[in-house]
């Protein structure tokens, strides 16, 4: 199934194989700088979107990535499905944020909307800056 318009990855990687491996699928590959501990500078992502008239980003991550956006201030927005379900202490959070350890640490949200959705509660977020 091919689904149309543009696949683009964002890499910081410099393996000419790998990225000629993937254009040759049809991706777009871009080269972005790494931040300081090798992974994509995310401000850098968020800057080059832009510059591809790219306006909205949906992300749906782990908790590292979902974290890590988080305490750059580069999420406006949470959309949070909650399922009726306990997954117990050993079940990851939304957000790994190693660095909010106290509560005058924590990031505040502004309650938008909740609504049902199947069995699931959809909650919305505004994050405040």
């Amino acid at each position: 199934m091919t689904l149309e318009g543009r696949t683009l990855i964002l890499t910081c990687s410099k393996k000419q194989k790998n990225i000629a491996a993937l254009e040759q699928a049809g991706a777009e590959v871009y080269h972005i700088p790494a931040d300081a501990e090798g992974h994509l500078d995310l401000l850098e992502v968020l800057t080059f979107l832009a510059t591809q008239q790219i306006n909205d980003i949906l992300i749906e991550a782990g908790s590292v990535l979902n974290g890590a956006m988080l305490e750059q201030g580069l999420i406006d927005e949470c959309i949070i499905y909650m399922a009726p379900s306990i997954l117990g202490s050993s079940g990851r959070g939304l957000f790994a944020m190693p660095s909010v350890s106290v509560m005058a640490d924590k990031k505040q949200l502004q309650f938008v909307d909740m609504r049902k959705v199947g069995m699931d509660l959809r909650l919305h977020y505004k994050v405040q800056k």
